[in-house]
């Protein structure tokens, strides 16, 4: 990934780590989906991998869910 968390990764490895950990590959359609291989290719690890799925992928709905306030309230409060 790079520093705006754009996925970077060859074929070779994505089709390694699909078939490795058994993804889906038809079912791997969104930035989501794609980066749970990328994360699973990096770490090798279930746990860490989610864990690094759900930090970068928290969204600034998710964020408003928990403070119970509107995506246009919480771009002023940061």
């Amino acid at each position: 990934m790079d520093d705006d968390y754009n996925i970077i990764i060859n074929l070779e490895t994505d089709e390694k780590t699909i078939k490795k950990y058994r993804f889906y590959a038809d079912r791997i359609k969104d930035y989501h989906d794609s980066l749970a291989v990328v994360m699973m290719a990096e770490f090798n690890d279930n746990d860490i991998a989610h864990v690094a799925i759900l930090r970068i992928g928290y969204t600034m709905l998710r964020l408003g869910y928990q403070i119970w306030q509107t995506q246009k309230k919480q771009k002023h409060l940061l």
